[in-house]
């Protein structure tokens, strides 16, 4: 009779633990996709404090499980660097014609936090086919060291209202950031300062737009095809006007 019990009793013993270790699975799953979605909620805020904790709480999801959030979280700060949450005082002076003494810190933060990829969770993006988008971010005088934009598109391709808007890189400060296989077609490099660069190539410099008054600024950057210093040779042309 023990050894009957024995054997009825340990398979129904190993079925409860597989139950609760699923239910625990379950648990956690649902805790995760919770702090996914206030984190997405967050960014959609007129407070830019919570804004800026929608942030960094999203970036903390995709480092502790990139398998599972690293694409989405990424795909959602490209679209969020693109189309940032308005921000009354910073709309009003780009309405009409000025530009804030300051950058936007959140669309700065969501880029950081983007630049932040690993070689390994660059790899999730390849496997998905995913490829970032930053065709219509402003990222004007923005100050982005060491950041890894690689397989970015910065073209022209989005409208809004009557105009082409594409990336606006002017004025902006890259230290020893990464442009691997980076798309910078027709993207404004008006006066952007570009400081020990890694991947670029002269064709992909070659792609962008610039003011004839306001080049970039090339310090040791060399080509990452031929080993030869890049310059300035003129691009595509002044940027496009409204």
């Amino acid at each position: 009779g023990l050894v009957l019990a024995g054997l009825i009793a340990l398979p129904l013993a190993i079925w409860r633990g597989l139950v609760a270790e699923r239910q625990a699975d379950a648990a956690q799953q649902r805790l995760r996709n919770e702090r996914y979605q206030k984190g997405a909620e967050m960014l959609g805020s007129e407070v830019l404090s919570v804004r800026l904790g929608g942030i960094y709480a999203l970036q903390s999801l995709a480092e502790e499980y990139p398998d599972e959030y690293h694409v989405q979280i990424i795909r959602l700060f490209s679209a969020f660097a693109r189309h940032p949450t308005s921000d009354l005082e910073y709309d009003k002076e780009i309405n009409t014609g000025n530009f804030p003494p300051i950058t936007r810190e959140d669309v700065q933060t969501a880029i950081g936090a983007i630049g932040d990829r690993e070689a390994r969770r660059i790899s999730l993006e390849n496997k998905s086919k995913f490829q970032l988008d930053l065709s219509s971010a402003r990222l004007s005088r923005m100050w982005l060291p060491d950041v890894n934009l690689a397989n970015a598109i910065c073209l022209r391709t989005n409208f809004f209202g009557s105009s082409l808007v594409g990336a606006d890189l002017s004025g902006a400060k890259f230290g020893l950031a990464s442009f691997e296989n980076v798309t910078l077609g027709d993207a404004d490099l008006s006066g952007a300062l570009f400081t020990s660069v890694r991947g670029l190539t002269q064709s992909q410099l070659d792609q962008g737009r610039a003011a004839p008054d306001k080049p970039p600024k090339l310090e040791e950057v060399f080509d990452a095809k031929t080993g030869q210093p890049l310059v300035w040779t003129g691009g595509r042309g002044a940027p496009l006007k409204d």
